[in-house]
């Protein structure tokens, strides 16, 4: 369709997207140089060289810029794109096309594109740190018996960290682009209550701190997105994160963002928004 094109074009070249990428770029090279620095301090008491997988923000946890990242994956994910059917709806940009195009078709073109460029955002500085990594370490398999890494055997999904490292860091590339395209796409919901957009750009930061925050207190972490997302926190809750739980959490996700934003807007009329 041609709407969801225009829509995606418009999210992922738009200001903020280029912003979101200079901010991963600058959360990628301080991690980096942090890392780096730590590795030279203690090089000489290592048993086993690093390698590429231990120095990556994915793969790493003697840094801050881990726990740094993973908590503001929300905002990074709702930032390039979240906030665009807040200012579509106050300026009259979406009376103007909906003359044009179905209601139903372009709310589905605006979460496709706010869940695509949610994608994006979220997953950027995993990327970058990856590849800023792979300048100094070598692509090696982690050694097991070195415990250099933020993942032990424990961890979930470990069987391929020390197997096959490369097709791990895919997977979580592919969780961490579910859960922040999920999580960009609460804004959405948001927007037709709110009545500042700060409101909700850091709705799906508020939801996602909270929701683990209950998670943990219930004792249920591995349902908790913030630990699925985030390969070094699995050594703490080995046995709680499961297949199971991963994919229930996406599929929530996913059906209730997508439900509220569509049943919401296809039963407001839309001259009922420009008024809120």
């Amino acid at each position: 369709m041609r709407i969801v094109k225009e829509e995606c074009c418009r999210a992922l070249s738009g200001r903020n997207m280029k912003i979101c990428l200079l901010i991963s770029f600058l959360l990628a090279a301080g991690q980096m140089a942090c890392f780096y620095y730590f590795h030279m301090q203690e090089v000489e008491f290592l048993e086993y060289p690093t390698v590429l997988y231990e120095g990556y923000i994915g793969g790493e946890g003697y840094t801050f810029f881990n726990e740094l990242y993973f908590s503001l994956i929300p905002i990074l994910a709702a930032f390039p794109f979240a906030g665009s059917f807040y200012y579509d709806t106050k300026t009259g940009y979406i009376k103007n096309l909906c003359c044009r195009v179905p209601k139903s078709k372009y709310l589905l073109a605006k979460y496709l594109a706010v869940y695509i460029s949610g994608a994006v955002g979220a997953v950027l500085p995993f990327i970058l740190s990856f590849l800023l990594a792979a300048l100094l370490y070598p692509a090696q398999k982690p050694y097991e018996l070195a415990s250099q890494s933020g993942i032990m055997d424990i961890s979930m999904f470990s069987e391929y960290y020390f197997t096959k490292p490369l097709w791990y860091m895919f997977l979580y590339v592919c969780i961490i682009m579910v859960f922040g395209g999920a999580l960009a796409a609460i804004s959405l919901s948001i927007t037709y209550y709110a009545q500042n957009i700060l409101v909700v750009l850091f709705a799906p930061y508020i939801v996602y701190s909270i929701q683990n925050l209950l998670m943990i207190q219930m004792e249920l972490a591995g349902w908790s997105w913030r630990q699925i997302i985030d390969p070094c926190s699995a050594p703490v809750y080995p046995s709680m994160i499961t297949g199971t739980s991963i994919l229930s959490s996406i599929i929530f996700l996913l059906f209730t963002t997508l439900f509220s934003f569509l049943f919401i807007g296809c039963r407001r009329d839309t001259v009922e928004w420009l008024k809120n």
